[in-house]
């Protein structure tokens, strides 16, 4: 099996490739990583000066660096015959980011944050939305 773990980097993410980590100990499965970065609004109901527009791209370029520093060192915490890639996707939607990149893995794996009520209606919830159209198994981790 090849593995696709989707990580959005935030609440203690290696406790989250830990418990992914423990489904493929011992056998010669794979787990690639996956960052989505956060996608800024571009319409603000006014103009953007092209300024504010390089400002923006710098600071998704810091981003996805940090993000591939990030990936590299919880890489580490997955045994080595076990490890896949670090990839980092361009921002956008992440539910449909981790669809995309899930085609060539047989499963997705995925963290939950395990909110309720009113922040998980404001926020909505990309593994709700993964698990519902996923073409291929999902596999929820929580990391406590």
């Amino acid at each position: 099996m090849h593995y696709l773990l989707a990580l959005d980097l935030s609440h203690e993410p290696e406790r989250i490739v830990d418990a992914a980590s423990s489904w493929v100990v011992g056998t010669n499965h794979r787990i690639d990583l996956l960052y989505v970065p956060l996608s800024f609004p571009m319409d603000w109901g006014q103009e953007a000066t092209s300024e504010t527009l390089a400002t923006l791209l710098e600071v998704q370029d810091q981003q996805r660096d940090a993000a591939v520093g990030q990936l590299q060192t919880l890489l580490e915490r997955i045994p080595r015959d076990n490890r896949g890639e670090a990839l980092v996707t361009e921002a956008g939607d992440a539910a449909d980011r981790v669809l995309e990149a899930s085609k060539q893995r047989s499963a997705i794996m995925v963290g939950s944050h395990r909110r309720s009520g009113i922040s998980r209606l404001l926020l909505g919830s990309v593994t709700d939305r993964i698990l519902r159209l996923a073409d291929r198994p999902v596999v929820v981790l929580h990391g406590d």
